[in-house]
């Protein structure tokens, strides 16, 4: 992970900072978006990531104290790992969680949000009540 994703391109970071563009991609991988478009860049982070939060998180919400009733973001959430993590381990009643990310992370959160999600939670049909996962558009 921290070749493919972060050593190769820390090589082109001034250039980067300088033009506010990822010059990384585009001359590594002939790629002019974010990291997380790319499957062979996405794919080595969010392992390691998730293997992170599924350590940290037992920890943090045992001593967070989210109150109920909260409306938590799970900000650059990925698979929404850590809003499931919320949920369950939290202990507060009545949570709202939200994960944003970019829409390429979609599919794979829907597995990991949808099973946790309790039946008075799941979205009705029809009219579909936004999904767990907000969409970003550019």
């Amino acid at each position: 992970m921290i070749k493919a994703v972060t050593l190769r391109q820390l090589c082109y970071l001034t250039e980067s900072v300088r033009t506010g563009t990822t010059v990384g991609l585009k001359e590594l991988y002939g790629f002019d978006g974010a990291l997380g478009e790319l499957p062979e860049l996405r794919e080595p982070w969010a392992k390691p990531m998730n293997t992170v939060t599924a350590h940290v998180d037992p920890w943090f919400f045992s001593q967070a104290g989210i109150p109920a009733g909260s409306r938590v973001l799970d900000l650059a959430g990925n698979t929404g790992l850590g809003a499931v993590n919320t949920l369950r381990l939290s202990g507060a009643s009545g949570l709202k969680v939200t994960t944003f990310d970019l829409p390429g992370t979609e599919p794979a959160a829907g597995p990991v949000i949808l099973p946790a999600a309790a039946p008075s939670e799941t979205p009705p049909k029809p009219p579909p009540k936004p999904s767990p996962v907000t969409r970003a558009t550019r």
